[in-house]
């Protein structure tokens, strides 16, 4: 009769592991291979355009592959195999490109760019960033949206500051608010008497009958104070609706001549 295992002694790890990629693939390039010596070859009569035509499958005589040549050079065919006229592959055949080389490199690039990124913290650096500037998740006109607060990345800038809620479903923006990220400078405010407090737009989004969300309403209110003596308040409120699609109208107009049955059509 076995005794127990002692307490808190590591449980034995098993010792099968999984193969790497490289190594299944190379494993389906030998069994592909070894195929071509049950599977009876065949194939289609083609049409004009190069198209298999149907039930016209036959057989003709095989030309197996060599198991251990075939199986180590079928990589370098799939990214640098040249296809002759006659149909086949091999990287000493003259005519056009069938390997996949393009493919590869671009699966490279992306593949140290996301090594790189991820190595560097770049992207957990933006998903942060993007989750601070996330003020949370409410209801507007009747649609889930982020709330999303934005300003310039210097304090210095005189850009736009304001708010995005953005649809959570379509990904579309339903409201953005802006607002001057600064004031006029102290100096042209006092000495030249000269602001504009208030100063920012309203923009309110909505979907149209086709899906495409377009503005539906655009609103402002500020002050403008120039040189002490010029003093003006601006209202704006437009509101874009009756969407339509545009429609168009073609006609085609040519000249035929009648031709007389029987008679020869010229050339």
């Amino acid at each position: 009769m076995s005794e127990p295992a002692a307490a808190g002694e590591p449980a034995q790890k098993s010792r099968f592991a999984l193969p790497s990629a490289y190594t299944i693939l190379f494993a389906l390039i030998v069994v592909a291979a070894l195929a071509t010596w049950i599977i009876p070859a065949g194939v289609y009569n083609l049409n004009a355009a190069g198209e298999p035509i149907p039930g016209t499958y036959h057989e003709v005589a095989g030309h197996p592959a060599r198991i251990l040549v075939d199986s180590l050079t079928a990589p370098i065919n799939g990214l640098y195999g040249i296809e002759d006229a006659k149909g086949n592959i091999n990287y000493y055949n003259s005519g056009s490109l069938f390997g996949a080389i393009d493919i590869a490199l671009f699966i490279l690039v992306i593949g140290g760019f996301l090594g790189i990124t991820m190595k560097t913290g770049a992207i957990q650096a933006g998903i942060g960033s993007l989750v601070k500037r996330m003020a949370g998740r409410e209801r507007l006109n009747n649609r889930d949206v982020f709330h999303i607060t934005f300003r310039p990345k210097k304090k210095d800038d005189f850009g736009w500051s304001g708010d995005a809620y953005i649809d959570t479903t379509a990904y579309q923006p339903v409201l953005v608010t802006t607002a001057m990220a600064r004031k006029i400078p102290f100096a042209v405010r006092t000495l030249l008497g000269t602001n504009v407090p208030g100063l920012g737009f309203t923009v309110t989004y909505a979907p149209q009958a086709d899906g495409v969300w377009f503005p539906v309403t655009f609103s402002t209110e500020f002050k403008i104070h120039v040189l002490y003596f010029f003093h003006r308040q601006i209202f704006l409120n437009a509101e874009n609706r009756e969407f339509e699609k545009t429609h168009v109208t073609s006609r085609i107009v040519g000249e035929a001549t009648a031709v007389e049955p029987g008679s020869s059509q010229p050339q």
